[in-house]
């Protein structure tokens, strides 16, 4: 990164098949702030959030096509249910869901690159436009969370103590919650039926 004062932020890229444009772009753009985090079959919702939380991500990028065959993982994965439990569970991790899709909506939702052509160029350009200004709002908006929390907390006095705990142990990625399978099939669940309603 350029910004000395983003140079915490780590940027993270889940998948079970590796994008290798989406890689190349991100890695040359973000260095050793940059993890690439796989998952196969053997991984749940709970043990991806857990090597994303053993990265200190900050912001994720989640392909939204983790899980395409129903026997393939051993709990069903996609980037939006993933979105979805991150959200509700870690707060302080911003997420950013990918798609092959052609019709791609939402303010983090952004369309891979499908263009012909093989020239690095053109597929650097493509996601410097697309996904560069969404990263890079998220990585300004983790660095002023953690600047305001370390201005907040710098007095014993202006905090509770235990909440100045249990705020530092989120924001600072963040033991995984004891959060049970049941739990985020509900979560999911309730998701889904709130969609269904709104479309239907």
């Amino acid at each position: 990164m350029t910004d000395d004062s983003n140079n915490s932020i780590i940027v993270g890229y889940l998948d079970d098949n590796k994008d290798n444009n989406l890689n190349k772009y991100l890695e040359k753009k973000f260095s050793e702030n940059y993890f690439f985090i796989q998952i196969d079959n053997t991984d749940t919702i709970k043990s991806a959030i857990q090597k994303i939380l053993e990265k200190r991500c900050c912001v994720v990028i989640l392909d939204s096509k983790l899980y395409t065959d129903s026997g393939k993982f051993t709990e069903k994965i996609t980037g939006q249910n993933m979105e979805v439990v991150l959200t509700s569970f870690y707060p302080f991790i911003s997420t950013i869901v990918i798609s092959q899709e052609k019709d791609v909506r939402g303010l983090n939702y952004i369309k891979k690159y499908d263009g012909s052509s093989v020239n690095n160029s053109d597929i650097e350009n493509y996601y410097h436009e697309k996904l560069g200004p969404i990263l890079q709002e998220y990585i300004n908006k983790q660095s002023r969370l953690r600047l305001t929390y370390q201005h907040e907390t710098s007095s014993s006095n202006s905090v509770d103590l235990f909440v100045r705990d249990s705020i530092n142990e989120t924001i600072n990625n963040l033991p995984i919650y004891n959060i049970s399978k049941q739990d985020i099939d509900k979560l999911i669940e309730m998701i889904g039926d709130l969609e269904n309603k709104l479309c239907g």
